[in-house]
């Protein structure tokens, strides 16, 4: 090969490297900084990712998603509380998100105090200094009659909704997550002493979108509002840390639990650890999958044909004695059993490996049962 060729041929390489490159090689994915603030004011007892970190406008697009996620709440009585910047990203986490392409800056700890609480600090520093007073001789009857009634409790629109919505699916507020729209916010802001609502609530019976109907009356003033909202609520999964072949038994290192962001509720409900550990799988089961009550059946410890032992208990009286299985049965089952030798069956309760446990009807005798 001449030295010409030689050159041509290390352009084409060089060429075809080159696009290669751009047509194999994706653009870097987009990422977003997340500043944690050193304090923050909050009204309500939940504490929302916007409300102790902030962000570029930039990001907006990024973080929009993300922004009402609650990441902590008030105890009952408290007035502030710390938030640690690693219950940040395990609540950014859980959530989906992916924290390599998040950047975070700022404080470690944000301390959060309540707005809507009443805190006098001199009453307080004055309690802490003061001696403890001698105990009270006065009748708790009469303690509780000089108490003053308590003042009803000021919620806004957005409590009430979050509560109705929470009420309707049997779940706790704080596992579930709802964004309202941005075009809602003054009305959500709207405080139950000062108007009145009548919320429709038909539309509002399951996760993902959500809509109340709302009627809002001030005085003599009436106004109808449709508030949409998306909702999810955390559930608990258990996941198959390796595969699983059917008819295996489930032991405990196969799953792993795992904290999730759900946008609907599961129809076979959320199982645990504890509830698949002993059961047999019904299928073939890839690691990575979400486990449900359908992909395992009970484990068999009784079967058809087998001779086992049967514990019958008249009265005082506990008699072991042996019968025939006429059918398979797991813990708890009941199951038909027969008298070796005879046509006579009973039902006993499969208590564990080849074992039963049968209450003899009243009148009868145990030696009529104990026919070895």
């Amino acid at each position: 090969m001449t030295l010409a060729a030689r050159i041509l041929f290390a352009i084409a390489s060089l060429s075809a490297c080159a696009g290669a490159q751009e047509r194999f090689v994706p653009a870097a994915a987009p990422s977003a900084t997340i500043e944690l603030r050193s304090q923050a004011t909050v009204a309500g007892p939940a504490i929302g990712l916007r409300q102790i970190c902030r962000w570029a406008d930039g990001d907006n697009a990024a973080m929009q998603p993300l922004a009402d996620l609650v990441v902590a709440r008030f105890a009952a009585s408290a007035t502030f509380q710390n938030v640690e910047l690693d219950q940040v990203k395990q609540t950014l986490h859980d959530a989906g998100a992916n924290l390599a392409f998040l950047r975070f800056c700022g404080s470690t700890t944000c301390t959060v105090s309540r707005s809507d609480a009443t805190f006098d600090e001199g009453q307080a520093l004055r309690q802490w200094v003061a001696p403890p007073s001698a105990p009270s001789t006065q009748p708790i009857a009469a303690l509780v009659a000089q108490a003053p009634p308590p003042a009803p409790a000021a919620r806004t629109l957005r409590d009430l909704l979050i509560a109705d919505l929470c009420e309707r699916l049997s779940l706790a507020p704080d596992a579930v997550q709802i964004r309202f729209g941005a075009q809602d916010e003054g009305t959500l802001r709207l405080v139950e002493p000062l108007v009145s609502f009548t919320i429709d609530s038909r539309q509002a019976r399951s996760l993902g979108d959500v809509r109340w109907d709302v009627t809002i009356q001030a005085q003599t003033a009436r106004q109808r509002a449709s508030i949409l909202a998306f909702a999810r609520a955390w559930q608990t999964q258990v996941v198959a840390a390796r595969p699983i072949a059917p008819r295996q038994i489930v032991r405990e290192d196969d799953l792993v639990e795992r904290r999730t962001l759900a946008d609907r509720l599961s129809d076979d409900g959320v199982t645990s650890i504890a509830a698949l550990v002993g059961q047999q799988a019904s299928r073939e089961i890839p690691p990575g999958t979400v486990l449900t009550a359908r992909m395992v059946t009970a484990t068999p410890l009784v079967h058809r044909g087998q001779l086992i032992s049967v514990w019958v208990e008249s009265g005082r009286v506990h008699v072991k004695t042996v019968a025939e299985a006429r059918e398979d049965g797991a813990f708890g089952q009941t199951i038909r059993v027969r008298k070796p030798g005879t046509t006579d069956e009973f039902n006993v309760v499969v208590t564990g490996a080849q074992a039963a446990r049968a209450l003899a009807h009243r009148g009868a005798s145990v030696a009529n049962v104990d026919n070895r």
